[in-house]
């Protein structure tokens, strides 16, 4: 479980370099809690690596 929790440390560490806010991280997460089980966690993640703050939580 510890090793899981640094890998997401990790991709929000990133999503923050790129210059995104909590908010923005926020609306990441309601958007693919929404998708439900049609998305996985790791897509998530991926996205959370990726973030921008020009690019609308929906993309990806």
């Amino acid at each position: 479980m510890c090793g899981l929790l640094g890998d997401w440390t990790g991709a929000l560490r990133d999503a923050q370099r790129n210059g995104v806010g909590p908010r923005h991280v926020l609306d990441l997460v309601d958007h693919y809690h929404r998708l439900g089980s049609r998305v996985t966690a790791g897509a998530l993640y991926w996205r959370l690596r990726r973030a921008h703050p020009s690019l609308p939580p929906t993309d990806g």
